[in-house]
């Protein structure tokens, strides 16, 4: 697939941003998955260079009312099927309304097929 456009989504109380718009928080979240050194550099880099290459879309989760980041959803696509994941930050609850309104985009906006 090639580039997406990076999209801003709403769910309830959830904003979900592109990480491309919201990567001051990225840093902090790859280092909680357990990604140090040459490792996140890779990752960061993969996840902010995602959209261009449509191959990986991460939205940071942040509570809408006070911005704070509570997580991300990821959607890796590979051969037309998008796989979407929740990540909740340490100490934050998952949000699965956030998972189910990237589902959503990605089977209507994109058009993929969902797994």
């Amino acid at each position: 697939m090639s580039g997406v456009d990076p999209t801003e989504l709403v769910a309830g109380a959830w904003q979900l941003r592109p990480w491309p718009a919201a990567y001051a928080d990225l840093d902090d979240l790859l280092l909680e998955q357990g990604f140090h050194g040459a490792d996140l550099l890779a990752e960061r880099h993969a996840r902010l260079d995602g959209w261009r290459h449509g191959d990986l879309l991460g939205f940071a989760v942040r509570e809408i009312t006070t911005g704070e980041s509570v997580g991300e959803v990821v959607v890796r696509i590979e051969d037309g099927t998008a796989s979407v994941e929740a990540l909740a930050r340490a100490g934050c609850a998952p949000q699965p309304e956030a998972a189910d309104a990237v589902r959503r985009w990605v089977g209507g906006a994109l058009g993929l097929r969902v797994s």
